[in-house]
């Protein structure tokens, strides 16, 4: 559900009009899978907007929702961890902790490239999500989100050079045409010391 509403409006429609359970078929399994919770209170808004089928207001309530546990995860990402916190700040991805600029300067890669790679490879599956979707550009990998909204253009612009400096080094591939999944290589492995 994380940066997805947009696209799940029709479906929300088409759902709540045919009577069946957004919450139950959609919306609970969706954020069960991706390891996030809503309050009672949003459960019971939720399945009470559903009963007087309003649609729009069930998808600014699950908006609201989207905030909240993005928030969440900002804070996270944010707190404690002596200087390895993680996240998106002003449109650059923070890594706390330098990279040995030996190591980087001899690639000729950013830190910004190194942190996204070590994350990647942290990953239990190898492997980068990068979609724009309606409401913005959705990176994800190793159960982070450094995605932007759609306005941030700044933002965007680095990510997708991220993504171009790691395929460069040929630390990640792009899994078919559409370059919205890429697996790291064993060569990005190595690199990152995996």
């Amino acid at each position: 559900m994380l940066d997805q509403i947009t696209a799940l409006i029709p479906l929300i429609s088409s759902m709540i009009e045919s009577g069946k359970s957004v919450w139950n078929g959609l919306i609970k399994p969706l954020l069960k899978g991706l390891g996030h919770t809503v309050t009672k209170e949003e459960e019971k808004a939720i399945i009470e907007m559903e009963t007087r089928k309003d649609v729009d207001g069930l998808i600014d309530l699950l908006k609201k929702v989207e905030n909240r546990i993005n928030q969440t995860k900002i804070e996270q990402n944010y707190s404690g961890d002596n200087g390895t916190q993680v996240g998106i700040n002003n449109g650059i991805i923070n890594i706390g902790k330098p990279v040995s600029q030996e190591k980087l300067h001899e690639n000729k890669l950013s830190e910004d490239a190194f942190f996204l790679l070590k994350e990647i490879a942290e990953d239990i599956s190898g492997t980068l999500t990068a979609i724009m979707m309606g409401m913005g550009y959705m990176v994800q990998t190793n159960k982070k989100n450094f995605g932007a909204e759609r306005h941030d253009v700044r933002k965007i612009a680095l990510l997708k050079g991220v993504i171009e400096e790691l395929e460069q080094h040929d630390f990640i591939r792009a899994n078919g045409p559409k370059r919205e999944m890429f697996t790291i290589t064993e060569k990005g492995y190595r690199f990152v010391g995996k």
